[in-house]
């Protein structure tokens, strides 16, 4: 039997039992002591005017003991700090660290472990590394050197932005610093937490080989000609969200059909007023089931239809926005046959393209983008599709 109540023993009450088993005394000492209750001292004495020896006693004194150490809370010591073993979180900046080992040995011993800082220990980004695959379930963070700038690989968002406009500068988690210098943008790779990256590089190189392993980014986002190896998109399945000007990619884009997990797409043409846009292959859309938006620019009529044809089974894409270059004919009726909501589309320079938009019967939402002088016929529009809301941009 445990005793784990902590209630102190009112003064009074030790006395009386002491008078009727003063024999007793050196139990009752050690039970005042340590906090018994005064149910814990009646068993341990064998009970007010009771013949029971001590050796009868219900309750031993190795048991109370034991009970005791139970209820006191357990500390362990870790590189000279003192943590509750019940600890989620494990603060060791500065801490001298030099192999994991040890570390490893001590994490055991906190059951519901969360998060571990190493920030300024004195262990390589390598090894830091090797010891979070090693316990995966908890966060080891620490700070790496990127550009320039301290960066914690509990980084969530990030974004590289040499745009040629802009100052360089990083954006991290939404603060932006600046770049000193463009050293140890290799350390990315360290970045275990990151599940969103935004790289506009115009004026430097990135090279998409940095971060084609880090399975745990969902969200991409690239723009700018310094993009090199945009082909290994094609390994980065587990993407949901991929933002890229199509300038960024390469003239073979049969990889785009692996990114079988993308929810949202978007490839556009951030410069010139021409679509180039033939390279990009829409037939590998078909394999995008989980698709839900789509945004792209097209830049011929052949292209659009490649499209429509392969995004006629995807039943959760509801919203899609088509830009196309001037007087390209596109007929927006065949976008009956697809499950898209809500559409955006322009610029409308074609007389048959605008009225191919009154044979639209699923859609709810229609911005269009259009030359003022078809005012007139954006107005029967709206006159002859009066369940549809008509944004004008």
């Amino acid at each position: 039997m445990n005793i784990t109540s902590k209630k102190a023993v009112p003064s009074d009450c030790i006395k009386a039992v002491c008078a009727c088993h003063a024999s007793a005394g050196k139990r009752l000492r050690w039970a005042a002591l340590t906090g018994v209750s005064v149910i814990g001292i009646m068993l341990l004495l064998g009970g007010c005017g009771t013949a029971k020896s001590d050796e009868a006693a219900v309750i031993s004194d190795d048991a109370a003991v034991s009970s005791a150490e139970d209820n006191s809370e357990a500390i362990i010591e870790l590189y000279g700090y003192q943590f509750d073993a019940k600890a989620t979180a494990l603060d060791l900046t500065e801490a001298y660290v030099t192999s994991p080992d040890e570390l490893l040995s001590k994490v055991g011993e906190f059951a519901g472990l969360q998060e571990i800082d190493l920030t300024g220990c004195r262990m390589s980004n390598e090894e830091l590394a090797d010891l979070q695959s090693q316990i995966p379930d908890i966060e080891v963070k620490w700070n790496v050197k990127l550009c320039g700038v301290d960066v914690s690989t509990a980084t969530k968002t990030l974004g590289v932005i040499c745009d040629g406009v802009n100052p360089e500068h990083l954006i991290v988690d939404g603060l932006h610093c600046d770049i000193d210098r463009w050293e140890g943008i290799e350390n990315i790779v360290f970045l275990h937490s990151l599940s969103e990256a935004v790289i506009h590089c115009q004026t430097r190189t990135f090279d998409l080989s940095l971060i084609e392993g880090m399975n745990q980014i969902e969200t991409l986002n690239l723009w700018g000609r310094g993009i090199e190896n945009a082909a290994l998109l094609g390994q980065m399945t587990q993407l949901k969200n991929l933002s890229a000007a199509c300038e960024c990619l390469p003239k073979n884009t049969d990889f785009l059909g692996n990114l079988i997990h993308l929810e949202k797409l978007e490839i556009y043409q951030s410069t010139g007023t021409s679509l180039k846009t033939d390279h990009i292959n829409y037939s590998t859309l078909r394999n995008m089931t989980q698709l839900q938006s789509l945004s792209i620019a097209v830049a011929r009529q052949e292209q659009y239809l490649e499209c429509v044809e392969a995004i006629k089974n995807l039943s959760g894409l509801t919203q899609a926005k088509f830009s196309f270059n001037p007087g390209v004919y596109i007929d927006c009726s065949l976008l009956n046959e697809t499950a898209i909501r809500e559409l955006s589309i322009g610029f409308l320079s074609d007389p048959k393209t605008i009225q191919s938009l009154f044979s639209l019967k699923n859609v709810t939402k229609l911005t269009v983008y259009y030359y003022s002088k078809y005012d007139d016929q954006i107005e029967a529009l709206r006159e002859a599709l009066p369940d549809c809301e008509i944004i004008c941009g």
